[in-house]
């Protein structure tokens, strides 16, 4: 397990260094495709969390499904809107290459600590 994650790590290192295709695409043709990446990405993330069980519990104690469900949605709505803005106002000045060479370095530093580990801990330190 320890050489697949250690790898995993190494190989997100690589990938986090080539530019995202969206950066060269014209992004009002993109509304479609960012809707539905979100909408797949909040699907699989939010799957078995707090507030699907917090849903779940108030589903089961008031009678109206619709009212839950509206309600569900405009809270993670009002949850989710200031952070939309934000970073679609950030966007723009956030210096991604800058950031990129920072998660990758960051992935091989992880990469290569979980595969050196049983090594690692092998070394004395001094006191």
């Amino acid at each position: 397990m320890r050489w697949i994650i250690g790898c995993g790590f190494l190989v997100m290192a690589g990938w986090t260094l080539i530019p995202d295709k969206a950066d060269d695409v014209d992004k009002s043709s993109t509304r479609l495709g960012a809707f539905l990446t979100t909408l797949v990405a909040f699907f699989l993330l939010e799957m078995g969390d707090k507030t699907q069980a917090a849903t779940v519990a108030l589903a089961a104690q008031y009678a109206s499904l619709v009212a839950v469900v509206a309600g569900s949605t405009a809270g993670m709505l009002l949850a989710n809107l200031p952070i939309v803005l934000l970073g679609s106002a950030a966007a723009d000045g956030l210096p991604l290459r800058a950031i990129r060479t920072v998660a990758a370095l960051t992935f091989f530093v992880l990469g290569i600590v979980v595969l050196a580990e049983p090594w690692l801990g092998r070394m004395s330190w001094p006191a």
